[in-house]
């Protein structure tokens, strides 16, 4: 065998098998709960002690044979790196072909593992370390060769999924007739938002706060009616509190069709009686209003 030939299958062993080292470490830590700044330290301790067990730089022989490797090594175009070895190496012991096959092996895969580990990270959130459309096998080199953009774009289509479309059948509402400002998600979500809404507004036991998200949020049509406690004027006010100021679209005949809203004495609340029970000046009238209300809309 020649020594192009050892230095090629030791290369490619030690690449396979220092992806399924890591792999298999990261469904280890993962099992384990560790995050992955954990495990990320760990993989790269590992690949140091790999790259310092494959070649003894401390001896003479060894270290002459890999500075020789390194500094000929930059002089071939990358498919014919392996040329090196018999035109300029030919005179060292096979041994030692071996040896630094696997040095460079493991040095290949430490810079791949360190350019990807962003990648690595969003797989090792999902538990998920191969079977991508882009990444079927777990080979950081062809990853490196292929480049990583389909596989970027994967992974944020994992972690972001496209949210379902609304139809006529389903019980989600238009977002053309209703849907929240994008700068109002984040308080809308907040319980002690919610506390207040439900203190001023509603009655508790007809909208929990996952219920309430669901509705005003995730434009989601609740199987129930959500009851007001307050007077009829002031849930007239509270509706049209949100046409104007956290709704980017809302129309409150379309929302009331669809959900129903019960005023303190059980009546069904329409658009025509809203309208009509409407105070003429809703926004100052009610200073709980204006404050859980108005004050977040700034």
């Amino acid at each position: 065998m020649n020594y192009k030939d050892i230095f090629e299958n030791a290369y490619n062993s030690q690449i396979q098998s220092l992806h399924q080292k890591i792999k298999a470490s990261l469904i280890e830590y993962k099992s384990e709960n560790r995050n992955f700044q954990y495990a990320d330290r760990m993989i790269e301790n590992r690949l140091h002690q790999e790259k310092s067990n494959a070649i003894d730089l401390g001896d003479e022989h060894l270290k002459e044979l890999e500075e020789t490797h390194r500094i000929y090594e930059m002089s071939y175009e990358d498919e014919f790196k392996s040329s090196v070895l018999y035109k300029e190496l030919k005179n060292k012991f096979e041994e030692l072909i071996d040896a630094l096959a696997k040095f460079n092996a493991t040095k290949e895969v430490y810079i791949n593992y360190n350019s990807y580990s962003y990648n690595l990270r969003d797989m090792y959130k999902s538990s998920k370390f191969e079977g991508y459309k882009s990444f079927k096998t777990f080979d950081l080199i062809e990853l490196d060769k292929t480049g990583n953009h389909a596989l970027c774009d994967e992974l944020s289509s994992i972690k972001n999924p496209k949210p379902k479309e609304a139809n006529p059948n389903s019980n989600i509402l238009n977002k053309d007739k209703f849907e929240l400002k994008k700068q109002y998600e984040r308080k809308s979500k907040e319980v002690n938002f919610y506390n207040d809404i439900v203190n001023d507004f509603f009655d508790e036991n007809s909208i929990t706060h996952l219920e309430f998200i669901k509705l005003f949020i995730d434009r989601e049509i609740l199987n129930h009616p959500i009851k007001f406690h307050c007077e009829t004027n002031k849930a007239a006010s509270f509706i049209y509190s949100l046409k104007d100021y956290f709704f980017k679209r809302l129309s409150i005949n379309y929302l009331l069709k669809n959900q129903i809203f019960l005023s303190f004495d059980n009546t069904k609340l329409t658009g025509t009686n809203l309208f009509n029970t409407k105070s003429k000046n809703h926004l100052h009238d009610f200073s709980s209003l204006s404050s859980k209300l108005l004050d977040h809309s700034l």
